[in-house]
């Protein structure tokens, strides 16, 4: 059955603090058009990170 697009959450961060046993909400992704498919983050010259996220039928997007 076809269910349509999934569009309810910005992408964001999370992350886990062993000390405390507690998620953390990290900064969110700005709107972009289409359904994420995965995402990668990419570590470049200078230790710099790069997030990488691949889009359902469409172009790559890179958030540094």
């Amino acid at each position: 059955p076809y269910e349509g697009r999934y569009d309810a959450l910005l992408p964001t961060f999370f992350a886990f603090d062993k000390t405390s046993k507690v998620f953390k909400t990290g900064s969110s992704v700005s709107a972009f058009n289409g359904e994420a498919r995965d995402a990668k983050w990419i570590r470049y010259a200078g230790n710099k990170q790069i997030l990488v996220i691949a889009r359902s039928n469409g172009t790559l997007l890179f958030y540094q």
